[in-house]
């Protein structure tokens, strides 16, 4: 009997402390902006899963959880420095903003479960033609507002997280920023890591097998 207290006490220590960690927050950071500042990692607590600038950190659950949610855009960082400065802030803008927009179109369920603590974003359209500037401007806005009215009826954002600002300088030069700060319990990254697999096996047993299909026959 005394065995047998002693397993079921270390069975509900074991389900306690998994409990516990699903309960904690996965932080996800991602921040870059035309004068070369590129960010991007996730942590819980002060363990990172996956660091662009630290390879030994990003290990194999870091790895899989850039596959899985489609960031791997987003790590591009030498891309989007040449987008800046070949084609403008619109360019780099219209980028970023479509990454986000492909990344929040593949985990609409897990995003409804961040949280946004900060989401900041500044575009300068300058240069000296006005005419292009103002044109630049309204190319960052058509790309950028729309994503982010539906973020915010999409994801819950903390309280004055939202910093969104766009303008002109016409006397100086173009300027693009952006950080995100996101929270979300690590359950619901498990979950989704698990919605991924369970589809992706889908996706296998449904696709035609060339095996059967050509009669078990290789030539």
């Amino acid at each position: 009997m005394i065995i047998l207290k002693i397993i079921g006490f270390a069975l509900l220590a074991i389900v306690f402390l998994i409990a516990v960690i699903l309960s904690l927050n996965l932080k996800v950071v991602f921040a870059f902006d035309t004068n070369g500042r590129i960010e991007l990692y996730a942590k819980i607590l002060f363990y990172k899963l996956y660091d662009i600038h630290v390879k030994k950190e990003s290990g194999k659950i870091g790895r899989y959880l850039k596959r899985i949610f489609g960031i791997t855009a987003l790590t591009d960082t030498e891309g989007l420095k040449q987008g800046a400065q070949t084609s403008g802030i619109s360019d780099t803008a219209t980028k970023v903003i479509t990454v986000l927009s492909l990344l929040a179109g593949q985990v609409v369920w897990l995003l409804k479960r961040i949280k946004i603590k900060k989401f900041h974003l500044l575009a300068i359209c300058g240069g000296e033609d006005a005419a292009d500037a103002a044109m630049e401007y309204g190319l960052v806005c058509a790309a950028v507002y729309p994503f982010v009215g539906y973020l915010e009826s999409t994801a819950k954002f903390a309280k004055k997280a939202n910093d969104i600002q766009v303008g002109c300088d016409f006397e100086g030069s173009a300027h693009f920023e952006t950080e995100i700060i996101a929270k979300i319990r690590l359950i619901h990254a498990v979950r989704a890591i698990w919605r991924n697999a369970m589809q992706n096996a889908d996706n296998i047993l449904d696709s035609p097998n060339p095996l059967i299909n050509n009669g078990g026959n290789q030539q």
